[in-house]
């Protein structure tokens, strides 16, 4: 948990950055309706699992945490027991929390790296 915990410190310092600079409510609300979709994803395709009914595709769940829901994804997949030994799911996972990471970062730094990086 306290490596999750650490893994909030980038993106929530990027979040803040853009709350201050847009309506702090519109944030707000996007990663509050995101997250909880999210969550929602997750617990129908467990219950889904269970009941051998129709499932949540995977891309969807990872279209989700890329679109910024991975910090709820991590919490439902704790939750839920859900995702959390398929090493393939997990592998994608989190190298879309890295990229988040990264994308925090360099947004923070300025788009910096970006520019270092790709010209």
């Amino acid at each position: 948990m306290v490596f999750f915990a650490a893994f909030l410190v980038l993106p929530t310092m990027a979040v803040w950055r853009v709350a201050q600079a847009i309506d702090w409510r519109v944030v707000l609300l996007y990663f509050f309706t995101l997250s909880f979709a999210t969550i929602v994803l997750y617990r129908h395709d467990k219950r889904a699992s269970q009941a051998m009914a129709w499932r949540t595709p995977e891309s969807v769940l990872h279209l989700a945490e890329l679109g910024g829901g991975w910090a709820a994804a991590y919490i439902a997949q704790q939750v839920f027991r859900h995702k959390t030994s398929k090493g393939r799911y997990q592998f994608i996972f989190w190298l879309i929390g890295f990229l988040h990471q990264y994308a925090a970062l360099d947004f923070l730094l300025d788009w910096r790296i970006s520019r270092e990086m790709f010209g």
